[in-house]
């Protein structure tokens, strides 16, 4: 008996090999060696696939990718002949078989204007024994051939130095070919280490701008990409993009550029502009060193447009000085202490190294200047009694002696004190208020009346007392004038008060 083979051809799949049997010389000899009687199967295995033709377009997102025998294949091996990729890698999908065909149906379907490619790759068996090399690929859509979209230009440029706000370069702006679906746009877009994004859309969705909710962080390199994308077609974006930016275009610190006292109220008189006005302060044209003065507030220029809440937190005094702080412009602030200085007394002040400005930059260390308030210490340079040579109280001792004659215990005593500075009239009646003469020696005494007190001056106040005793050889009168000093002592209203309280010690003489 002869024997005939017949090698197949099938134009419909490419590759070298295309489909045919696999017949060997081993398998030839082989038949020989079986007799007459050996009967070869050398029928081709016929497979059609959807999609038949390269670059045909699948009908939906889910219509499946299908390979259909004619005839009962082993189907684990057509299962591991088949996959489906995309440029960016391979289609996630499920297997099922419906008598001999196999379908493939993708996970999260296709995406519109997509190009896939269907690989039919490796050797593959019929149930009877048959065997089928594959090496064939077919390029497909899905839904639609749209254009792809790409991103024709963005900003900043990638490497570029920007500032941390919208105005000075802080956005990212991403110009398309084609008009986009906002929402695969905007999941697919990251900016790394920013804060909540916000999207404006603009040219028909070909336009997007992206800001943050706060500045970005000055001196800081940031990441953005934009992958997955879709235009509003559903054609996905031709490659993904990605770029970074600086926000070093700011390169100055901020400084403090002075410190000065500032005085509430309208700004004097005067034909010619007055220079930097900060109602309702201005200038009271003395330095910081020796020139603050009571009711004034402390007033600090910067460079540049400093952050409010930075501001705001700027200040220390030490000794301790409570206050609060108003912004008088982007670049200044007034200090208003809660109280006025102390007097004579040597204060540090300092802004904070992290006060920042607008952009995030910090000043970086402490500015500290060193002040002492235009504010005396009140003094009693002189007291007199009945018109007596006055004892000179200027010393500073915080208490005196002085022995002056009473003709009857019935008289008046008249008391006159000098002091330093001038009173308010609120100051005049508080002091008069304060000052007190109690008997000292003996516990005996009766007590002392005021009977009348007036300012001459602003600086001078004559007291009139009744009720003081005289004394004898025997028996001395003692009487203890007290004049309040320190924070809750007399004041002068313009935040002098005397350092201590004053004692002044009289003895009461017989004439």
């Amino acid at each position: 008996m002869g024997y005939m083979f017949r090698w197949w051809n099938d134009p419909g799949v490419s590759g070298a090999a295309g489909v045919h049997p696999r017949i060997g010389p081993a398998a030839l000899i082989g038949l020989f060696l079986l007799g007459s009687c050996a009967v070869i199967d050398l029928r081709p295995i016929g497979v059609e696939t959807i999609p038949r033709e390269p670059y045909e377009v699948l009908e939906d997102y889910y219509t499946p990718v299908v390979l259909s025998f004619d005839t009962e294949m082993v189907k684990t091996t057509a299962q591991q002949a088949i996959s489906v990729s995309f440029s960016r890698g391979v289609v996630e999908g499920d297997l099922r078989w419906q008598g001999n065909t196999l379908y493939f149906t993708p996970a999260a379907g296709w995406i519109a204007g997509r190009r896939y490619t269907l690989s039919l790759t490796g050797e593959i068996y019929a149930a009877d024994g048959r065997e089928l090399r594959l090496a064939r690929y077919l390029p497909f859509f899905a839904v639609s051939r749209a254009e792809l979209p790409r991103l024709d230009s963005f900003s900043p440029a990638d490497g570029a130095s920007v500032g941390v706000t919208a105005e000075d370069g802080g956005t990212v702006i991403l110009n398309f070919s084609l008009p986009m679906d906002r929402r695969s746009v905007e999941e697919g877009f990251s900016l790394d280490g920013a804060g909540n994004k916000k999207f404006e859309w603009d040219g028909d969705d070909r336009i997007l701008r992206v800001r943050t909710d706060k500045p970005l962080s000055p001196w800081t390199t940031y990441h953005w990409s934009l992958d997955q994308a879709l235009s509003r077609e559903g054609a996905p974006l031709a490659k993904p993009v990605s770029a970074q930016f600086t926000t070093d275009l700011d390169r100055s610190h901020p400084v403090v550029l002075e410190v000065f006292p500032l005085l509430r109220g309208d700004p004097p008189e005067t034909t010619a502009p007055v220079p930097e006005l900060f109602p309702p302060w201005v200038r009271t044209g003395a330095d910081m060193e020796n020139g603050l003065g009571s009711g004034q507030g402390i007033g600090v220029r910067f460079n540049k447009p400093m952050d409010e809440e930075s501001m705001r937190k700027a200040i220390r005094l030490e000794p301790s000085l409570s206050g609060n702080v108003e912004i008088l412009s982007p670049s200044s602030l007034v200090y208003v202490p809660d109280r006025d200085p102390e007097a004579e007394t040597r204060y540090t002040l300092t802004v904070s190294g992290d006060t920042q400005d607008t952009s995030g930059l910090r000043m970086g260390v402490d500015f500290i200047c060193y002040f002492t308030p235009d504010i005396p210490f009140l003094r009693i340079p002189s007291l007199s009694v009945n018109g007596q040579p006055p004892l000179a109280m200027d010393a500073g001792d915080g208490s005196g002696y002085y022995a002056f004659p009473l003709e009857g215990i019935t008289e008046i005593t008249g008391i006159t004190l000098e002091f330093s500075l001038p009173f308010s009239p609120e100051a005049m009646v508080a002091t008069v208020l304060e000052i007190s003469l109690d008997p000292w020696f003996p516990a005996s005494l009766g007590s002392a009346v005021l009977k009348a007190a007036a300012w001459s001056s602003e600086d001078t106040l004559f007291m009139e007392w009744e009720g003081l005793e005289p004394g004898t050889p025997g028996e001395p009168h003692f009487y203890r004038l007290t004049i309040p000093g320190g924070k809750s002592g007399i004041s002068n209203g313009q935040g002098s008060c005397l350092k201590d309280t004053q004692h002044i010690y009289m003895e009461v003489l017989d004439s």
